[in-house]
């Protein structure tokens, strides 16, 4: 038992951790403020675990484990976990349970690791531990085990995964890290592909006969043993009373096998010399340019009290004068650069820069790898400096000494994963980031034996990379070429290296760094507003705008959010295109700055909202103030009035250009992303679709910009928040006025009105279609007007019905009709109006995704709603009410719920209590009349919007044949499995051919 565990000043939860006899490792978290329990399972196998034969047997492992379930009958609740016998009578059931008690539960799976958690309700807790053990339990257990999948499981699960490998098909992340693993050493598993799809869990194991069902048992069997898993509960209840309930659910877990599997790989490394000097050109489908260099190092986990590696990020990355990134940008070579330490197995890591790169860089990479190494090799040279290390050392101190809670689940799920590193001893397994020891040698080992000209590859990815790509990536079909460097390459690399390097110079001291950390607790003035059940107070009022103050003095950090609506910002595809570059030049404007801030833990950012932009700043509140005097100074917001914008052509056509790429690149993201917005763009006014803005943009020349001045005329909110004094919010007050609001003209109050949406009229039905043939799979999104925003009992009725259709929908449409990974349903709300909202995205036709959301609400939610019994009716009702009885976790959830009520110009902070007395006067036959008028296909005044984004063109005779075969194809497939007979795809695509 470990009770001393190191833990932040504002943490009031106590820690615990305990080994069972079995070799379980448990850590037992009390926090008696807590509304919620969670529990968290970490399993050290993943991917690298999956057999040669089945890549993605791990990840299919994780999606089948919850979802068959023990008879009720023979609930947990009633009897030991090792008596309980599985069924298949009942799918789901544990999540269904999770769900219906408030709760929430995931996983994931990693190289290494497959993680469970969950959260739920404190008054279900004990029951739903009993239950989450029973799944472990019964898989340790040979004699049922074979009882916890039945074949149509299997099946639909292997659909589920194939549908998240279709929405990676596109994505560049993945795409290049696939090409990086298919060039690695074929000994190590990282070199395998490892998510998993329907071909390598399917169609190849049946054409070999191999019996998935068995592999999967075989790796429960192999890896789900106590030995191998950590365990963190988070309860109010009490340490003791919890391990009580750890002792009687988890000591039956045996380790099947006295002998563990070996994480070694048979000490082959991810990367050999083989791979090393190298350079991989890939094509993506972005539109973007960036090398990657690439140095494969040790495992870096054991230094984690000296952290060497943080010293070559920290500096490496670093974007003051001198710096490294700072002078390609001068030599207009790259945009940005960024640096990362990624761990990939036991015994090794990966330490990468990443440069996004010009089109002259692109043309001259070589010359901006010379100038990495040149850099490196000063970096070298020059003794590790003791001041630079203490910085970074404040700063974590600061991170650690001041850090607030995290949700209940991702604090569990965090903690197990983390138990998974033995290095971390247990008394800092909250603090492993703290920097404890200065070890110089360990920095220049660092650099020597890792960042040299032998020990590296090069990635360049790029859309100019298309000819010569002579190899194809099997799965997700990237084009890609290997090549070994050129002499010629190595030998100016190495001649740049050599050259004194006088372009570059290590960063001055941080203005900004935090030294007391310091929380108001003893200023009288602050107390009469630290209530953090009060909403803001209006601090003060002008014609300009509003100032808004709420004090939280729980820790040393504070928020201003400064809004600055400008109507005329957004009141066309042009002008928002204009304030689109305005922004995108003051926040180059302030990148220095920026960097600097965010290094002693202050950040902001300019960005667009509908109505104008606004400024937002958090961090440490003790430079905060200083940083927004620096930020306003440097944008120099005091010379508003005339010719405000001086960004020369050159660095309009820059912006312009990039604002161009980020249009186009756009619509080569997800379906359901690019959706959202045709869907806003359609109900909101003065809000444009990307082909709006790219025909615009086409049009806007520099003459009709340079004169841009959002200042000229505007209103403003502002809202302080956190560790503030009352004077330093009367500062924060006088440096707005004085600085934006002197020689410039307020709003009218008829130009202060809030935006409006478009109202659907009773009864009409909107259809818009549209193809983009880049997308591997469709989307469909419908939205149901239900009424206006501030009707608070249609909001209500609302929250309640998409609660019930989340569950049933899962159920349904995703599980059992397989139609889609991607869906959600909810409530939407606009500027003025409120609805529900149903999306899927799906490689099927969205006119039959349609037609299946339509047969559902008619059969499964009405169905439902009409059998809905009294009891059940209250459990919704009291579901819903602790819901909204949930407390802010931290300051920033705090902060961003009042803010988006203040930017909205509702600021209705207290609608809480109103929601709270609706539901105590609920009825089931409110609810069924709500949905009968407003949201059945039945109902004569239902008025809906839909959404088609299509990636073919129905009205072609060869793609509209491609959809009626996925439509019979998805139909009988669906129809064999609820029979528990299995066919290959290949086989039913031949029947129906």
């Amino acid at each position: 038992i470990i009770n001393d565990i190191s833990k932040p000043d504002v943490d009031n939860r106590s820690y615990r951790i305990i080994q069972l006899k079995n070799g379980l490792e448990v850590l037992l978290i009390h926090d008696e403020t807590t509304q919620k329990s969670s529990a968290s399972i970490s399993v050290k196998a993943g991917r690298f675990q999956d057999p040669p034969n089945l890549p993605g047997l791990a990840h299919l492992c994780e999606h089948v484990l919850f979802m068959t379930s023990y008879n009720n009958s023979e609930d947990p609740a009633s009897n030991t976990p090792s008596n309980v016998k599985f069924t298949s009578s009942v799918e789901n059931e544990f999540e269904t349970f999770i769900d219906d008690n408030l709760g929430t539960s995931n996983a994931f799976t990693s190289d290494e690791e497959t993680n469970y958690h969950y959260d739920i309700l404190n008054e279900n807790f004990e029951l739903s531990l009993k239950k989450f053990s029973t799944y472990f339990n019964n898989i340790n257990n040979n004699d049922i085990n074979n009882q916890l999948i039945n074949k149509s499981v299997i099946e639909r699960e292997i659909q589920s995964v194939d549908s998240e490998f279709a929405k990676i098909t596109k994505n560049d992340s993945w795409k290049i890290r696939q090409v990086e693993k298919k060039i690695s050493n074929k000994n190590h598993p990282y070199h395998n592909f490892s998510n998993g799809n329907i071909k390598t869990l399917h169609e190849i194991p049946l054409l070999n006969n191999i019996n998935i069902k068995e592999c999967a048992l075989n790796f429960y069997k192999n890896y789900y043993i106590p030995k191998l898993m950590k365990l963190t509960i988070l309860s109010n209840q009490s340490l003791d009373y919890v391990q009580n309930l750890v002792l009687e659910n988890f000591s039956s877990l045996k380790n099947i096998s006295n002998q563990l599997p070996f994480y070694d790989y048979n000490n082959e490394h991810p990367i050999t010399k083989d791979e090393l000097g190298t350079i991989i050109k890939i094509k993506p489908v972005m539109d973007t340019q960036e090398i990657r260099i690439c140095f494969p190092i040790l495992d870096q986990r054991p230094f984690y009290q000296s952290n060497p590696s943080l010293y070559y990020i920290h500096l490496i990355s670093h974007e003051c004068n001198g710096s490294l990134i700072s002078f390609l940008k001068n030599e207009s070579l790259a945009s940005s650069l960024s640096v990362e330490l990624t761990h990939i197995s036991d015994n090794d890591d990966s330490f990468k820069i990443i440069i996004q790169l010009t089109n002259e860089g692109f043309k001259k990479y070589d010359e901006v790898v010379g100038y990495v190494f040149n850099y490196i090799e000063l970096l070298k040279k020059t003794q590790p400096q003791r001041w630079i290390y203490n910085e970074l050392k404040i700063m974590e101190y600061g991170r650690f000494k001041c850090r607030q809670k995290i949700s209940e689940i991702e604090t569990t799920s965090s903690l197990a994963s983390l138990l998974q590193d033995n290095f971390i001893l247990r008394k800092d397994i909250l603090g492993s980031c703290l920097l404890k020891r200065f070890r110089e040698n360990e920095i220049k080992e660092f650099g020597n034996k890792f960042l040299n000209i032998r020990n590296f590859r090069c990635l360049l990815v790029s859309k100019n990379n298309s000819h010569h790509l002579y190899r194809k990536e099997p799965y997700l079909n990237t084009r890609y070429s290997v090549e070994k460097l050129s002499k010629s390459f190595s030998r100016k690399v190495i001649r740049m290296i050599r050259k004194n390097g006088s372009c570059f110079s290590l960063p001055l001291p941080n203005r900004f760094l935090p030294q007391e950390f310091k929380r108001l607790i003893d200023e009288q003035d602050e107390m009469e507003y630290l209530n953090n059940y009060k909403p803001p107070i209006l601090f003060e009022s002008s014609e300009f705008g509003r100032t808004w103050l709420k004090q939280n003095n729980s820790v040393p950090k504070g928020y201003v959010g400064l809004l600055i609506r400008n109507p005329s910002s957004h009141n066309s595809p042009i002008n928002s295109i204009k304030c689109n570059i305005f922004i995108k030049y003051i926040n180059e404007l302030c990148e220095v700055l920026r960097y600097e801030a965010n290094l002693s833990g202050l950040y902001f950012n300019f960005e667009p909202s509908y109505n104008g932009f606004y400024l937002q700043i958090n961090g440490y509140n003790e430079k905060l103030i200083n940083l927004l005097e620096s930020i306003i100074k440097l944008v120099k917001i005091e010379n508003s009035l005339n010719n405000y914008i001086s960004m020369s052509e050159k660095e309009f056509n820059r912006h312009k250009s990039n604002l161009e790429r980020i249009y186009k690149n756009f619509k080569l993201t997800e379906p359901f992303n690019q959706i959202d917005i045709y869907s806003s763009c359609l109900l909101n006014e003065n809000s444009w679709n990307i082909d709006e803005k790219l025909r615009s943009l086409d049009q806007l020349m520099f003459n009709n910009f340079k004169n841009y001045n959002p200042f000229e005329q505007f209103s403003f909110e502002c809202f302080i928040y956190g560790n503030f004094s009352i004077k330093d919010c009367n500062t924060i007050n006088k440096l707005i006025k004085k600085n934006l609001c002197e020689n410039n003209q307020s709003l009218t109050s008829s130009e202060k009105i809030l935006g409006r949406s478009l109202i659907l009229y009773q009864g009409d039905n909107y259809n818009l279609r549209l193809i983009n043939r880049e997308l591997s799979s469709s989307c469909i999104d419908c939205y149901i007007q239900c009424g206006i925003k501030e009707d608070k009992t249609s909001r209500v009725l609302l929250y309640i019905l998409s609660d019930i259709m989340d569950d049933l929908m899962f159920n349904e449409l995703r599980t059992r009709e397989q139609l889609g990974y991607i869906m959600t349903v909810g409530l939407r709300s606009t500027r003025t109006t409120i609805g529900l909202r149903l999306l899927i995205q799906s490689e099927l036709p969205t006119e039959f995704l349609e037609s299946r959301i339509d047969k559902f609400l008619i059969t499964i939610v009405e169905n439902y709603l009409r059998n809905l019994t009294r009891d059940e009716f209250q459990s919704l009702i009291n579901k819903i009410s602790n819901d909204l009885l949930i407390k802010f976790q931290n300051m920033r959830e705090e902060y961003y719920f009042y803010w988006n009520h203040i930017k909205s110009g509702y600021f209705d902070f207290i609608n809480l209590i109103d929601y709270l007395k609706i539901l105590k006067n609920l009825t089931r036959k409110d609810l069924l009349y709500f949905y009968l008028y407003y949201i059945s296909p039945k109902s004569s005044i239902r008025a809906k919007l839909t959404v088609h984004l299509h990636n073919c063109d129905s009205s072609k005779k060869e793609d509209n044949i491609k959809n009626y075969k996925k439509i019979i194809k998805s139909a009988i497939k669906n129809s064999l499995l609820l029979k528990d007979i299995i066919i290959s795809n290949d086989r039913l695509s031949e029947i129906i051919d």
